[in-house]
């Protein structure tokens, strides 16, 4: 979806050439496994602090 983007007329879509550069770093799949661990992380100090099991 990038490269479409990147093609498009750049004085019309100038902020969506921009954003098509940064997309193709952007790794979803890294970012949800992030998110996981986080919410875990979360679960596992509240656990540790009330001793609920």
């Amino acid at each position: 979806m990038s490269t479409t983007w990147e093609e498009l007329d750049p004085e019309a879509y100038s902020f969506t050439r921009t954003v098509a550069d940064q997309m193709r770093g952007h790794d979803d799949r890294e970012r949800f496994l992030e998110g996981v661990d986080v919410v875990l992380a979360g679960i596992v100090t509240t656990v540790r602090r009330t001793g609920t099991r």
